[in-house]
């Protein structure tokens, strides 16, 4: 089965009542069980590309066909049109695209920190009381690189962002040697920039395209003294 057009791969799936942005209750009537017969061993195809759906945790799950209906996982269907998928557990309602758990901006320490930081020196996140200084100013509630080499943290997205912005800068006080900081999401690289340690801290937005993970690497210079990088005011959108 091979389907063209990623609205007409919507269609005959196990969402085929859920319009994009609209939120259908899960526990509208009670919940009971029942033993079908599938046909198994259906591939699925988003122009021409073959699509291997994964569950949150990255493992390869099942299509099958039930009567008729092409049955695929509520995260494949949303990550092949580009949109993001919530589950509310309070409500029993999922949501395709835009839900009251996506729209906004949210602080980078309250809804995603990242999950591992490598490098060595104090690198690692800033948030509560802690503060970092660039340009002379005191900001909080991100991410801080402090040694040579490179450094890098991973954040898990889950698909539920479009964008990050922050403040990218050079902190005060410390080597005086270019750096470089990249952003990969899902393992493409979606932006770069060079800190210019004279520079003052500018702001940047970072196209998220609602996936699943962010690595952000930074490559220093390994001069005499180790340049800093720093970034603040992050916040999810």
């Amino acid at each position: 089965m091979k389907l063209h057009r990623a609205r007409d791969f919507a269609a005959g799936v196990l969402v085929a009542t859920l319009a994009l942005g609209v939120a259908v209750p899960a526990g509208a009537a009670a919940l009971t069980s029942k033993k079908i017969n599938v046909l198994q061993g259906i591939e699925i195809f988003v122009d021409g590309v073959r699509l291997d759906p994964k569950d949150a945790n990255g493992k390869s799950v099942e299509t099958f066909v039930y009567n008729g209906t092409t049955y695929i996982p509520l995260r494949a269907v949303s990550q092949a049109l580009g949109k993001a998928v919530n589950y509310d557990g309070n409500t029993k309602r999922a949501y395709i695209g835009s839900s009251p758990m996506t729209t906004g901006s949210y602080r980078m320490e309250d809804v995603c920190k990242p999950y591992t930081v490598w490098g060595s020196g104090r690198t690692g996140i800033v948030t509560g009381a802690q503060t970092m200084k660039m340009g002379g100013k005191e900001y909080g509630n991100g991410f801080l690189a402090t040694s040579r080499g490179t450094q890098w943290a991973l954040f898990n997205l889950d698909g539920a962002y479009s964008s990050l912005t922050l403040d990218l800068g050079h902190i005060d006080g410390t080597g005086n040697l270019d750096s470089e900081v990249i952003f990969y999401v899902d393992d493409v690289r979606v932006a770069n920039y060079t800190v210019d340690p004279e520079a003052l801290p500018r702001k940047v937005t970072i196209p998220l395209n609602h996936g699943l993970q962010m690595k952000i690497e930074v490559h220093n210079g390994l001069g005499q003294t180790d340049p800093n990088v720093g970034l603040g005011n992050m916040m999810f959108q």
